[in-house]
């Protein structure tokens, strides 16, 4: 994320000391959270907070994510406003880009492999953003009709070891991690990466149903049970650590700020071999 102020690189750089047990052997109790920065009522003055969390009986593991249910694993969601923003296993930075000073809720959810939340562990703080240098607004653009492609690995390819890259070239489209669970702008979003399903059908099926934001949240996350994560990058290194040998598929998916996919559906897919 562009910007982070020294303040910030300093409790990023004491997250994993203040984390807890998110990275210890998780018991059969149900996981806990505590946010311990920034603190309920804080006023923030930058235009990006550090979220650190400190977990309980959960053990964080990102490279799992998307794969079957580990009792007691997982990563935790982040959300602004009851927004998500995206998946987590350690502290994470909210951008206010394109969000009103003023109150905003910080909500961080335990959060299974299939990205099925802990609810009842929901932790969650209100800061008062009041920026010293506002950030000017971004709005959409326009242009030709976004495609994203796969460009390694080729069809029928064996990868191996601990991950391999997933190599994409997203064009016509602006790539965004900082307004991700921020309002919607034309032709800009993120990718989601899907493993063995594409989440495009059952998120397109949740068009036009009349949804509390709740139900809205609790259906994206059952449509996304496959997802391996959601970034911006030209490549993301796929883990293989939760993923059987043999052949798989994996999909790219060009989605909005809200995570919801573009209309029409821009995808993706290559199918390996995993050795």
């Amino acid at each position: 994320m562009r910007g982070l102020t020294a303040g910030m690189v300093m409790i990023l750089a004491m997250a994993p000391a203040l984390l807890g047990q998110s990275g210890a052997s998780a018991q059969a109790d149900q996981p806990t959270v505590t946010i311990v920065y920034p603190s309920d009522g804080q006023t923030v003055t930058d235009n990006a907070v550090a979220v650190v969390p400190q977990f309980k009986n959960w053990t964080t593991r990102c490279d799992l994510a998307g794969t079957r249910n580990v009792p007691g694993t997982g990563h935790y969601h982040l959300e602004i406003d009851g927004a998500l923003v995206n998946m987590f296993c350690s502290a994470a930075v909210v951008s206010f880009q394109n969000l009103k000073p003023g109150t905003h809720t910080i909500s961080v959810i335990p959060a299974k492999n299939d990205h099925s939340e802990v609810e009842a562990a929901k932790a969650q703080v209100k800061v008062n953003y009041q920026p010293a240098h506002a950030l000017p607004p971004v709005g959409g653009i326009s242009g030709a009709k976004p495609t994203v492609s796969i460009l390694w690995p080729k069809n029928g390819a064996t990868v191996s070891g601990s991950t391999f890259p997933l190599v994409m070239d997203v064009r016509n489209y602006r790539l965004s991690c900082d307004l991700m669970g921020h309002p919607k702008l034309a032709n800009t979003g993120h990718w989601h990466v899907d493993v063995d399903k594409s989440e495009v059908a059952s998120m397109m099926s949740m068009k036009g149903k009349q949804m509390t934001q709740p139900q809205m949240m609790m259906a994206m996350m059952e449509a996304m049970a496959t997802m391996l994560n959601m970034g911006c990058n030209s490549v993301f290194d796929v883990p293989l650590a939760g993923i059987s040998k043999g052949k798989h598929t994996f999909y790219a998916v060009l989605v909005d700020n809200l995570h919801e996919p573009i209309e029409p559906a821009v995808t993706s897919a290559v199918s390996v071999t995993v050795k």
